[in-house]
């Protein structure tokens, strides 16, 4: 099951917990200038996150349990608001360099 494209510039709360069948992230979710919030947490099938993120506003990204997630995108700019980042319980061995850029990183 495919995530559909969005057309809420506006959205500051994703909550997608649990989705069971959930595969694949439309890419235009990478770019949710107000997204504040987004929650993937438990959904197991998840296999695939847009391949950039660009989510200025973002403070809290919760992947935990995403146990098919092997990938986290590569390219990851302009998220200086992120403050937590849960990975526990996922495919993710890996992260890439550009997460650096996230100054505002705390867990």
């Amino acid at each position: 099951m495919e995530f559909p494209a969005l057309c809420t510039p506006n959205l500051e709360v994703l909550d997608l917990s649990k989705c069971e069948n959930l595969v694949v992230v439309d890419e235009l979710v990478g770019s949710l200038d107000k997204l504040e919030i987004w929650i993937l947490e438990g959904c197991e099938k998840l296999q695939t996150l847009p391949r950039s993120l660009m989510l200025r506003s973002l403070r809290y990204f919760d992947l935990r349990d995403c146990l098919m997630l092997e990938k986290f995108p590569s390219l990851f700019l302009g998220m200086e608001s992120l403050q937590t980042l849960l990975l526990p319980r996922t495919g993710i061995k890996g992260l890439p360099s550009s997460i650096g850029i996230s100054l505002g990183l705390r867990s």
